[in-house]
């Protein structure tokens, strides 16, 4: 038989109420601890709020492909050994994909 583990210590509440209305946070709680109630958290790389804002999600991406872009510096962009059409390659594969 499988069993199920939740590691408290990563596990977050996030409420997105369906009213413009502020409500107290709720209080959940798993066994004897309660569980944090947080604004925004990442969720298969993209980062979710609570007010259902794309904001923080679309500076996450642009920080996450500059730095991939700034990574590849050194080694590919600067190595005039490596053709145009590979550089391109690179940057569809690793830039655009984390950027979109």
């Amino acid at each position: 038989m499988l069993k199920l583990f939740v590691s408290l210590k990563k596990t977050e509440v996030m409420l997105q109420s369906s009213t413009c209305l502020t409500r107290a946070p709720p209080t959940i709680m798993a066994g004897e601890t309660a569980l944090p109630v947080v604004d925004k958290f990442c969720y298969l790389g993209s980062t979710l709020s609570s007010n259902a804002n794309i904001d923080d999600d679309i500076t996450s991406r642009i920080s996450k492909a500059s730095k991939s872009f700034g990574r590849l510096t050194k080694r590919l962009w600067d190595d005039r050994g490596i053709s145009l059409s590979t550089k391109v390659d690179v940057y569809k594969a690793a830039i655009l994909t984390s950027l979109l």
